[in-house]
C-alpha cells in the first residue's frame, strides 16, 4: 500500500548505502585520486588527482564524467611548463559544481583556480595566486571563496551564463600574514540550510615544527576581516559545517593532542570543546541531528562525543592494521593516512567511514555497539570517500589510483563496469 512504499522510500533515502551496488571502476588517474564532486542534479562528476613532480608526471589529474552516458575524458588542465618546456601537470586540490549545474571549478598546485562547463570547455582562469591553491567553498549564489597556501583568501564572481570570472576581491587577517600562516580551509557559514555571507578560513602553519594557526571570520559582502575565533593558536585541520542547523565544527592540532571546537553561526562563538588524544585530525562532522560530534585522526579511529555531554566520548570506532607501507621505526600515526573518509548517510543516521586498512566500515552510532557492517575492502589506503548529495552515488579511492562507484537501481550483476573514455580536450 501507499502507507508501505512510503516506508520504503524513507528506508532508502535514509539509510541508502545498504542498497548501493557496484557500478564502475576506473583506475586511469594521474596518481591518488583526493577530491570527487558531483553536480547538483547528480547527472556529472568530477576526479582529482595528485601529479608527480619530476620523472613520473602524465596527464589525467582533472576528470569530468557523465552518469548517464558513461563516459569520462581528461581535461589537459593545470600544468606548468618546467625549464625545457615540457608540460608537468599539478595535483588538482579542490573541485565543486555551480548550483546551477553549469560549470566545475578547479583548483590546484599550480596556483591557478579554473572554470569549465559541463563538456569540459574552459571558460575562466584566475591565476593572481602566487602559491597553491588549497580549498574552495561555494556560496549558494555561485560566489566562489578561495584559500592559498601563501594565506591568503580569496572571493571570486563568475558570470552565470559564460562561467568567465568577473570580480576578485582579496581576504585578508594582518596578523595570519605576519605569523606565516597558510589558508588551509575555507567555507562559507551556513544558517538553518543556506549559505550566508559570512566566510571562515582555517589557518595552519604545518611548513614549521609549531603546529600554530587559527580560525577567522569575513564578511563576503565586504570583503572584510570580522574577527579571530576565541580559539587557541592552533594549526587548523578541517571544518565542517551542519548542512541544516546553526553550528559548524573545526578541528586543530597541537604538539601533544587534538581539539574538536563546536562553534553557533548565530554568534560566531565556541559553544563547545572536545579533547581528544589524536595528534593529528583529518576531519571532523557533526550528525545530522545536530548532537553527535566526530573526529577521525591518522591514528585508524574516530572518537564520538554526545555534545550534551562532551567531557567523555561515547564511542570509539577502530579501524585495522594499515596497509600503507612505513620504513621500520617510524611513528605510525605521524606518517599514516588514517581515517581520510568519515561521512554521514545524506537524510540519514548511518556514519561511513574508510581508513588505510582499505576498508569502508558503515556505523550506526544511536546503538551501544555502533558497527554495522564492512561496506567493501579496496587493495590499499582509501585516499577519498563521498556520497552524492542525493546520496544515490558513492564514490571509494584509494592509493594508486583505484576509483570504485556504488550506485542504486544499476543492472551490473554486483560486478563494476568500465567507462567509456572520449578523447581529451587540449586546453590551456
Amino acid at each position: 500500500g501507499a502507507f508501505q512504499r512510503e516506508q520504503v522510500h524513507q528506508l532508502m533515502d535514509g539509510e541508502s548505502v545498504f542498497f548501493l551496488k557496484p557500478w564502475k571502476h576506473f583506475n586511469e588517474t594521474s596518481g591518488d585520486t583526493v577530491c570527487v564532486a558531483y553536480n547538483p542534479l547528480c547527472e556529472k562528476f568530477a576526479l582529482g588527482s595528485t601529479a608527480q613532480d619530476g620523472a613520473y608526471n602524465r596527464l589525467g589529474n582533472l576528470w569530468i564524467g557523465d552518469f548517464h552516458s558513461e563516459t569520462i575524458q581528461s581535461l589537459e588542465s593545470h600544468y606548468k611548463l618546467n625549464q625545457v618546456g615540457e608540460k608537468e601537470y599539478s595535483t588538482i586540490s579542490d573541485l565543486c559544481f555551480s548550483k546551477g549545474n553549469l560549470f566545475l571549478y578547479t583548483g590546484a598546485f599550480d596556483n591557478a583556480v579554473k572554470v569549465w562547463d559541463m563538456e569540459g570547455n574552459l571558460c575562466g582562469i584566475f591565476n593572481a595566486p602566487t602559491d597553491y591553491i588549497h580549498k574552495l567553498a561555494l556560496s549558494d549564489d555561485d560566489l566562489l571563496a578561495v584559500a592559498c597556501k601563501n594565506g591568503y583568501g580569496y572571493l571570486l564572481s563568475t558570470d552565470n551564463s559564460t562561467g568567465e570570472i568577473l570580480t576578485s576581491a582579496n581576504l585578508i587577517y594582518p596578523e595570519a600574514l605576519e605569523k606565516g600562516y597558510s589558508a588551509s580551509l575555507i567555507e562559507f557559514s551556513n544558517f538553518l540550510g543556506r549559505s550566508s555571507d559570512k566566510v571562515i578560513i582555517g589557518y595552519d602553519s604545518f611548513h614549521t615544527s609549531n603546529n600554530r594557526g587559527c580560525l577567522a571570520l569575513f564578511d563576503a559582502s565586504t570583503a572584510s576581516f570580522v574577527q579571530k575565533f576565541n580559539t587557541a593558536d592552533e594549526a587548523f585541520t578541517s571544518l565542517y559545517m551542519h548542512p541544516s542547523q546553526v553550528g559548524f565544527v573545526a578541528s586543530s592540532n597541537t604538539l601533544s593532542n587534538g581539539r574538536v571546537y563546536y562553534l553557533d553561526t548565530r554568534m560566531y562563538k565556541v559553544c563547545l570543546n572536545f579533547t581528544t588524544t589524536q595528534k593529528d585530525i583529518n576531519h571532523a562532522t557533526i550528525s545530522n541531528s545536530g548532537i553527535l560530534v566526530t573526529s577521525s585522526g591518522t591514528d585508524n579511529q574516530t572518537f564520538v562525543w554526545d555534545s550534551r555531554k562532551p567531557d567523555k566520548p561515547l564511542s570509539l570506532l577502530k579501524h585495522g592494521k594499515t596497509k600503507m607501507i612505513h620504513f621500520d621505526g617510524a611513528n605510525e600515526e605521524e606518517v599514516d593516512a588514517g581515517i581520510n573518509m568519515a561521512q554521514w548517510q545524506p537524510k540519514g543516521n548511518l556514519f561511513v567511514t574508510g581508513g588505510s586498512d582499505g576498508i569502508v566500515k558503515v556505523w550506526d552510532l544511536r546503538l551501544n555497539n555502533p558497527f554495522i557492517q564492512n561496506f567493501t575492502e579496496m587493495n590499499s589506503a582509501i585516499t577519498y570517500g563521498g556520497f552524492s548529495e542525493d546520496a544515490s552515488k558513492l564514490t571509494v579511492c584509494c592509493v594508486g589510483g583505484d576509483v570504485n562507484m556504488y550506485s542504486l537501481g544499476n543492472d551490473n550483476g554486483n560486478k563494476f563496469g568500465e567507462f567509456r573514455i572520449i578523447e581529451n580536450r587540449l586546453l590551456t
